[in-house]
């Protein structure tokens, strides 16, 4: 999957952000995500549901040229509402429903990452998504 764009910073922008449905194993220990891009920071995010005013959970990685396997654990995972931090109890990967990725923190101009794969690591195995 391919996710590129522009960021503008113009009326209040400075982010661009997409997601979809998601499913973990009960077990889910881990998150490894296989990536490659073009330098830049991004977020992976995860959402417990899809509503407007619920917090999601972000955690912050450099998409590197080469394609790279991130491991991500619930610790990795802050969370967050309209970019700003909030308390929340730790994300448990089970109780995810949504995931996307994320470019923000004021990072204007053109944007491309891809994404190969996600797995979850669930009681020691690896399961693909």
């Amino acid at each position: 999957m391919s996710f590129e764009g522009e960021v503008s910073l113009e009326n209040n922008g400075g982010f661009a952000s997409f997601r979809g449905p998601v499913r973990f194993p009960a077990d889910s220990t881990a998150l490894l995500l296989t990536v490659r891009g073009d330098g830049r920071r991004y977020k992976l995010t995860l959402k417990l549901d899809d509503g407007a005013s619920t917090a999601q959970y972000q955690a912050a990685f450099v998409a590197s040229q080469e394609w790279k396997t991130l491991r991500f654990q619930p610790a990795d995972f802050q969370s967050s509402f309209r970019g700003r931090a909030v308390a929340a109890a730790p994300v448990q990967f089970a109780d995810v429903r949504y995931m996307g990725l994320l470019i923000s923190d004021q990072q204007s101009g053109r944007f491309t990452i891809e994404l190969k794969e996600i797995r979850a690591e669930a009681g020691g195995s690896k399961t693909g998504m």
